[in-house]
């Protein structure tokens, strides 16, 4: 229809072969510069999300998870390990330091959740012996289990957990036989004030959320902080919280 105008980019343009040969020719040229821009924002998303990809990937290769497990034994003193654990959880605040709750205060609940988790480092907060830690059974009564009972699963688990922080009286038996299979361990060679014992454990972690990417040796690093910051040199259980280093890392 000779009176039908097109419009292209607000020009009018009375339609003829040589105006229809130029049409096509723009509307093919604009199709191909949309298409481009449209692949080139494709090749930006996609190398958005693999450098996305790459880099939680790279996260999760140097993160270190923390598990706590705590378990009360009231006749020995309440420790508050509900308490404690929200503290600590309040100085976590590194993406490459993730603290994780056992929820459980039994034996077969810590094996669960270190199972699950598999820590690098693993927080025993609960009473203790030299024979044994003290613990809730499945009927909620407090019971003491020998160190044997986790000197065997401790074994199999060497392979990815770093650090075994044994805030228990009296822990330096199982501690060293933990240490035997190359696990840097924290313990405590005699009897402590509980509040001691979770001031040091909150100093502990504090360092490793500070310097959570150094290597292995961020563990005694930290364990000469806590002693440091709590002053302990000065105090009567100054040799009470022993660290003691990986036969092999």
């Amino acid at each position: 229809n000779s009176s039908t105008w097109i419009s292209i980019n607000q020009r009018l343009y009375k339609p003829n072969l040589w105006n229809f040969a130029i049409i096509v020719i723009y509307a093919e040229n604009n199709h191909r510069h949309e298409s481009g821009k449209r692949h080139a924002k494709l090749d930006k998303i996609e190398k958005t999300e693999k450098e996305k990809e790459d880099r939680e990937k790279v996260i999760n290769l140097l993160t270190r998870d923390v598990l706590y497990f705590g378990s009360e034994c009231e006749k020995f003193g309440a420790i508050g390990i509900s308490q404690e654990y929200q503290n600590l959880e309040t100085i976590i605040n590194n993406e490459f330091l993730k603290i994780h709750n056992s929820n459980s205060e039994t034996k077969d609940g810590l094996f669960d959740s270190w199972q699950k988790i598999k820590p690098e480092i693993i927080l025993i907060s609960c009473h203790g012996s030299e024979y044994g830690l003290y613990l809730k059974d499945e009927n909620g009564r407090c019971k003491e289990y020998s160190n044997s009972d986790f000197y065997n699963f401790f074994k199999k688990r060497s392979d990815y957990t770093e650090c075994v922080i044994l805030s228990s009286c009296l822990s330096k038996n199982l501690g060293e036989l933990i240490s035997e299979y190359g696990r840097n361990v924290i313990c405590i060679n005699q009897k402590v004030n509980i509040k001691e014992a979770t001031k040091y454990v909150f100093e502990f972690l504090k360092f490793l959320n500070m310097f959570s990417l150094q290597n292995s040796q961020v563990y005694e690093n930290a364990h000469k902080f806590s002693l440091e910051k709590l002053e302990f040199e000065s105090s009567p259980n100054s040799f009470s919280f022993e660290f003691l280093k990986a036969n092999k890392i």
